[in-house]
């Protein structure tokens, strides 16, 4: 299993960086914008609980790049209110250079305006995949790295505001 994981600094209380980042039309934005990591392409997020957070909600990302078909689902296998998630795949996924990946969020308040937000991917490669091999690293970092720069856009257009 391979690991990236990245920490910063977000001026902001604990409650509301973990509202930001608890909704995946937020933290998905990455993929769902085309963009030179997705080879201009996009993927759609289905919802396939009644919830859209806390322990257990569901949800399958479904799209194409390059032609090639991509079809995952995702649940919340770990949720405390204002403090951590952990989000992973779950059965058959069709993905390009991952085969399974568990992301997750830890938030710890710094003091009641300052949030430390740890963020990391743990994943595996398909066996024999040399895409996988070459670009999953790269694609880890992507993601996490795309999270968090939404979270700071988000969080200093709102300070700017105030």
């Amino acid at each position: 299993m391979k690991k990236f994981n990245r920490k910063i600094i977000i001026e902001a209380p604990a409650d509301e960086v973990f509202a930001f980042m608890d909704n995946i039309e937020n933290m998905g934005m990455h993929m769902t914008k085309p963009n030179v990591a997705m080879m201009g392409s996009r993927l759609r997020v289905e919802w396939l609980s009644l919830n859209k957070t806390g322990a257990g909600a569901k949800y399958r990302w479904k799209g194409n790049i390059m032609g090639m078909k991509i079809n995952f689902i995702v649940e919340v296998t770990r949720w405390i209110a204002g403090r951590e998630k952990v989000w992973e795949t779950i059965g058959p996924s069709k993905l390009i250079v991952l085969s399974w990946f568990r992301m997750y969020l830890i938030l710890s308040p710094l003091d009641k305006t300052t949030t430390q937000t740890e963020l990391g991917i743990d994943y595996t490669i398909p066996k024999g995949n040399i895409l996988g091999f070459f670009l999953a690293g790269t694609y880890a970092a992507w993601c996490v790295n795309s999270m968090l720069k939404d979270l700071q856009i988000h969080f200093s257009k709102n300070r700017k505001r105030n």
